[in-house]
């Protein structure tokens, strides 16, 4: 799973600089959370987004909603699924 970078941060737990437009591989759910500002962050700031691919199939997207505790469910169109997981 990628994600993609919003506003520029350096990453406290690993210390890298990021710019808008990065992309990020492979967080944990809990920095994922701290990250997007799911769980509030001591800036409460989104850094992140979920980069997903238009062209993904609705199936994957309610799986990569589950992965990552975000509510949505087979009853949402692709385009409601796709809102939330952009956020």
């Amino acid at each position: 799973m990628k994600y993609k970078v919003l506003v520029p941060f350096r990453d406290k737990e690993s210390d890298t600089p990021y710019v808008k437009g990065d992309y990020i591989d492979n967080l944990s759910i809990k920095r994922y959370k701290e990250l997007s500002n799911q769980k509030k962050n001591a800036y409460d700031t989104k850094f992140i987004a979920i980069d997903v691919v238009d062209n993904s199939k609705k199936a994957d997207l309610l799986e990569i909603a589950e992965a990552h505790n975000i509510k949505v469910s087979e009853d949402n169109t692709k385009a409601e699924i796709l809102k939330a997981l952009e956020g």
